[in-house]
């Protein structure tokens, strides 16, 4: 949440604004352009990561989807479900491979790049 506007005494720097972070509800001032008033601020990526957990994930769906249940893994914000093809609602147990989210980070990068140089063809 923006808490004030602060005007820049030089024109170079820009305008600043005082935020509230979301997460730990610390004050901290970032440029104005970065400031989203009516959206979520956070202080420093820790509290973002925080903060994106559960139902305040945009990915977030109920809480109960079966293949967590089904190879009974706990809301850990470190493991992941990852969908071999691509389709999440195909919960097939032989579709899905848990790791961690490094791993999984990792690999979409690897198919982002793969369908790059596919559309650069």
């Amino acid at each position: 949440m923006i808490k004030e506007i602060l005007e820049s005494k030089t024109k170079r720097k820009g305008n600043r604004a005082l935020c509230i972070c979301d997460n730990c509800r610390v004050e901290f001032i970032t440029k104005f352009a970065e400031a989203r008033d009516g959206k979520h601020n956070f202080c420093c990526i820790d509290c973002f990561c925080k903060y994106q957990v559960g139902e305040n994930n945009s990915q977030w769906k109920d809480g109960n989807t079966c293949y967590r249940k089904l190879l009974n893994l706990e809301k850990d914000f470190y493991t992941v479900v990852h969908h071999k093809d691509g389709n999440r609602s195909n919960n097939k147990l032989d579709n899905l491979e848990i790791m961690t989210r490094k791993e999984h980070n990792i690999l979409h990068n690897k198919l982002r790049a793969a369908h790059r140089e596919l559309q650069l063809v």
